[in-house]
């Protein structure tokens, strides 16, 4: 098993991102700075930033700071919570002397005392403080009352006109914001800190207002020579926050989440995609370094770190670069990774997070079985667990007994027969399953070995929300927007789940019908979701399996325009107007709809 956490070992190759990111962060001329660590969830961006810190804390001079966004949620004043937190911290270190660290205490308490931002500049300050949004749209002030008003209405307008004309006539705030930004300054120039780095890890998990919140303590208090701030966070939920709060600032064709952003983030790297060798090295890495002893490992590594990102691993190389022993050690775990990197890199679109998780529910799933005293092939499981990822629905079909005569002459690619339940699937779009079949090892002979097998795999089956624990925080975004079945939520969820790969689009359709069969008939609009993502992704197969497993009443009528267009490329589309027709209404939906059209 591995641990889902950052990791200490760098199995990514990701040297390159380190020493890019500490090469600006060294560098004090360019202080205050913020560096922008960008890339999907689970895409390895905590993992980079350790590596960084790591490096960062063993130079003279340098003092690491690890902040975790998330931990803010909640905190009825973010930006002060976030200035203290970072304060506490410095006063821990031993070597500042009892002068610097009373002065620390000293700012802690100026922080607590004066509640800076205070009720009137936590309306104003976004608009009046930043040089941020402000600057960036030329707010008029009747565009800055009907802001307020509509977000906060807990102020009237005179109350608001007040907050407005303090901050635009009284330097207060501005001088206690300043006063404090000096202070802080000043204290950092006596002790003997010349670059203080401090990580920001988990923003894009956090509510929209929490992020703007740390942004906002981070221009405003804290940027001042000598500091430089490395952010880790997926760059798209970023900016959809920042527009989610700013949706109704006026600015044209101004793109305020990219242009917010470009504001705050100097120094931007992205983490790239794993390409699918770079899923082959990363997976057989975690599989060879459950195999190998530490001694053993670090002479793997070795090899790995003396290749490029484009070289196989494979049993030759390894014996090659060491020694036979160690190659017949890895054997078992370069052949793992054969069979299921290519498929993953596809599925997963190269996410390392995901691709733990993977090999963590193989191994579970196996040991389960060592428990119950049943005894699993590895390799077997793993091409099953593939085609569970990748083709769902045909996963499901495999559960039929009655079907299983249908499986075996389906992997063996013999000529089907009408009868064979499972014909339509010999012509998947991409021929996917039939390379799965083709591959090694083959399907048990006996439907009761093969059914110990599914029985393991049970727990894919409990749809509802709790599929979207093991997705992506975009996923759940999303989830959570369409249960809202608003136009508006719907719009947004459509553009959220362009980025995702079709392994979170089934998770993210199961848990939508789990979701809508709680109704008596589905909703139009989450429908129709459901059959232009497939739709637009290429997955029409999809959409018609899951409408193959519905009950006809719950299919709205509204929807037949949209399920007539949408699944009309699918090879399986005839026998899904077969299954429609066989409710009168939904019937008589399908022929109006085709009668019009031609």
């Amino acid at each position: 098993m591995w641990k889902d956490s950052e990791a200490e070992i760098d199995l990514l190759h990701f040297d390159y991102l380190v020493k890019t990111v500490e090469m600006i962060a060294n560098d004090t001329s360019l202080t205050p700075s913020t560096i922008g660590i960008y890339g999907d969830w689970g895409s390895g961006k905590s993992s980079l930033m350790k590596m960084v810190c790591n490096d960062l804390s063993k130079k003279t001079g340098v003092k690491c700071i690890n902040v975790n966004g998330w931990l803010f949620e909640g905190y009825d004043d973010v930006r002060t919570s976030l200035c203290g937190t970072i304060l506490d911290e410095l006063s821990k270190d031993k070597k500042y002397s009892e002068k610097i660290k009373d002065e620390l205490k000293s700012l802690i308490k100026s922080v607590d005392v004066k509640k800076v931002l205070s009720k009137g500049a936590k309306y104003g300050l976004d608009f009046m403080l930043t040089g941020g949004i402000g600057s960036l749209t030329e707010l008029t002030l009747d565009g800055i009352l009907s802001r307020l008003k509509n977000k906060a209405g807990e102020v009237n307008e005179e109350d608001i006109k007040k907050i407005i004309d303090s901050l635009s006539k009284n330097d207060c705030k501005r001088n206690e914001i300043k006063n404090f930004r000096k202070e802080f300054g000043d204290m950092l120039k006596k002790s003997d800190i010349n670059n203080l780095v401090i990580f920001i890890d988990e923003l894009d998990r956090c509510q929209p207002d929490t992020i703007l919140d740390i942004f906002e303590a981070i221009r405003l208090f804290l940027f001042v020579d000598g500091i430089t701030f490395i952010i880790g966070a997926d760059e798209r939920l970023v900016q959809y926050a920042i527009k989610t709060k700013y949706q109704d600032v006026p600015g044209g064709d101004l793109d305020i989440g990219k242009e917010y952003l470009e504001k705050l983030i100097q120094y931007p790297i992205t983490i790239p995609q794993l390409t699918e060798n770079g899923v082959s090295h990363y997976i057989t890495s975690l599989l060879v370094q459950n195999t190998l002893n530490k001694c053993e490992y670090k002479k793997y590594l070795e090899i790995v770190y003396s290749i490029s990102d484009d070289s196989p691993i494979d049993y030759g190389l390894i014996k090659e670069k060491q020694d036979e022993e160690l190659a017949n050690k890895c054997r078992d775990a370069i052949g793992l990774s054969e069979q299921i990197s290519s498929v993953l890199a596809q599925i997963l679109n190269g996410n390392p997070r995901q691709c733990k998780r993977f090999l963590n529910t193989l191994y579970m799933r196996l040991y389960m079985a060592e428990v119950r005293k049943a005894n699993l092939d590895k390799n077997i499981l793993a091409k099953l667990m593939l085609v569970e990822y990748f083709r769902p629905q045909f996963f499901k079909e495999m559960f039929n007994p009655e079907r299983f005569n249908d499986l075996k002459e389906l992997e063996k690619r013999k000529e089907l027969s009408d009868k064979n339940a499972l014909k339509n699937w010999s012509q998947d779009k991409d021929a996917w399953l039939g390379r799965w079949f083709e591959s090694s090892p083959s399907l048990p002979d006996d439907y009761n070995e093969l059914s110990k097998y599914l029985f393991y795999s049970r727990d894919k089956f409990r749809y509802g929300r709790s599929v979207l624990k093991s997705l992506g925080e975009r996923v759940r975004k999303c989830f959570d927007l369409l249960m809202t079945k608003s136009q508006a939520n719907i719009t947004k969820a459509s553009t959220l789940a362009e980025e995702l790969s079709p392994a979170e689009v089934s998770g993210l359709e199961d848990a939508m019908v789990s979701e809508m069969n709680k109704s008596e008939i589905w909703d139009d609009e989450l429908t129709n979701f459901i059959l232009e993502l497939n739709y637009n992704l290429g997955l029409q197969d999809n959409s018609v399996d899951i409408l193959l497993s519905t009950s006809l009443d719950k299919i709205p009528q509204g929807s037949i325009p949209y399920i007539v267009e949408k699944t009309n490329e699918s090879v399986k589309s005839e026998k899904l107007m077969d299954y429609l027709k066989t409710n009168n209404m939904l019937k008589n939906a399908v022929e109006n709809y085709q009668r019009m059209k031609n």
